[in-house]
């Protein structure tokens, strides 16, 4: 149930993220800034399904280096459009600065929801183990 639960609320903020950078394009046009931020963000939904479904079908931990990998593109991308619209000095890019900043905590989560998901599981199963 947590990890649908997780699902949705990345999938959602994913794409809200998205929607605001993509209307923000001619920003990232004149701040020379790569346009790939909106695509990338896009791809944490993966992150949490991999952890859903490939999970059974490979392990965990391959699992949760595939669902890891979903998120680190996204989150270097962010980083660099972050220090461009942060070196700004306008308000006008408030708006794609907020939307870096939910998709970035967004890929954090992601990742530590993914970390904290293979811990308890090896956790879980060393206990059952001994």
């Amino acid at each position: 149930m947590l990890e649908v639960f997780v699902l949705v609320v990345v999938s959602v903020a994913a794409v809200r993220s998205a929607i605001v950078l993509r209307k923000s394009r001619l920003l990232f046009i004149e701040f020379k800034c790569p346009q790939v931020v909106a695509s990338l963000v896009l791809l944490f939904p993966l992150g949490p399904l991999v952890m859903l479904i490939v999970s059974w079908l490979i392990g965990l931990l391959p699992a949760a280096t595939l669902a890891v990998m979903c998120f680190i593109p996204g989150l270097v991308a962010i980083r660099r459009a972050r220090r461009v619209f942060d070196r700004s000095g306008t308000d006008r890019t408030r708006s794609v600065q907020d939307a870096l900043a939910v998709a970035s905590i967004t890929g954090i989560g992601g990742i530590a929801y993914i970390v904290c998901s293979v811990i308890i599981t090896l956790a879980f199963f060393h206990i059952r183990a001994a």
